[in-house]
């Protein structure tokens, strides 16, 4: 029974500590297998300045890294410049000094135009409305008046809470933003070293890894040989 007990109690650490193991290194296996795949396809290009060094395959590795981190980043910083660009454009041309009088001059129509709505309304109240008022209706209307600011106290709490929900609800998708954010630029890293020491020592880790392999180096070869062919 106390070895059961034991087993059991070993058996949940090991499941706990490999679902936190795999928890921790997901975020880091996309890159690496990204590097690995990009390595592979840039074998032409490293080849060629592995040439042009006279053999330094680190300076070739560094030189072909630097070109297709450039060749992922430059777009995608230029698309983002010019959209944000084109934002900044769009606000200052909103806020310009005359377009601003004429959005205020057309707010300015439109509160207008509510405002002798509203007193048109006020004066036909007054012209159909009005008349004595007893005591009875006025403790009638004392009544409907403290019913009224009930409601309104009310329907103020119901809809000031929704808003601090929200509220903090934009707070916590701020700093989720910031930590997608981190963990992006974490990823970047991690590509751009797997990808230089893959192209610096593939094939160092590839000969280290064919002696575990259970199948004869040539056929190794071979299937490596025909993978980057099709590649």
């Amino acid at each position: 029974m106390v070895r059961l007990v034991s087993l059991s109690v070993i058996l949940c650490l090991i499941l706990f500590l490999g679902i936190t193991f795999f928890k921790v290194i997901m975020p880091f296996l996309l890159p690496l297998f990204l590097a690995a795949v990009v390595a592979m396809v840039s074998q032409p290009l490293l080849n060629y300045f592995v040439k042009r060094t006279k053999g330094h395959v680190r300076i070739a590795a560094g030189i072909t890294t630097t070109i297709i981190v450039s060749a992922i980043l430059v777009p995608l910083c230029v698309g983002i410049f010019l959209g944000s660009l084109q934002i900044f454009t769009t606000v200052v041309n909103t806020l310009d000094e005359a377009n601003w009088k004429k959005t205020v001059q057309t707010v300015r129509e439109k509160v207008e135009i509510s405002n002798d709505k509203f007193h048109q309304f006020i004066d036909w109240t007054n012209q159909y409305l009005d008349k004595e008022i007893d005591p009875l209706e006025q403790t009638q209307g004392k009544k409907q008046a403290e019913t009224v600011e009930e409601f309104i106290r009310k329907n103020l709490q119901a809809t000031l809470v929704p808003i601090a929900k929200r509220s903090l609800g934009i707070a916590a998708s701020t700093v989720g933003l910031l930590g997608s954010v981190f963990s992006a630029l974490v990823a970047w890293v991690m590509f751009i070293i797997a990808l230089y020491y893959f192209l610096a020592d593939g094939y160092s880790l590839i000969e280290s890894t064919q002696s575990l392999i259970p199948v004869h180096v040539d056929y190794q070869r071979r299937l490596i040989d025909q993978f980057q062919k099709v590649v």
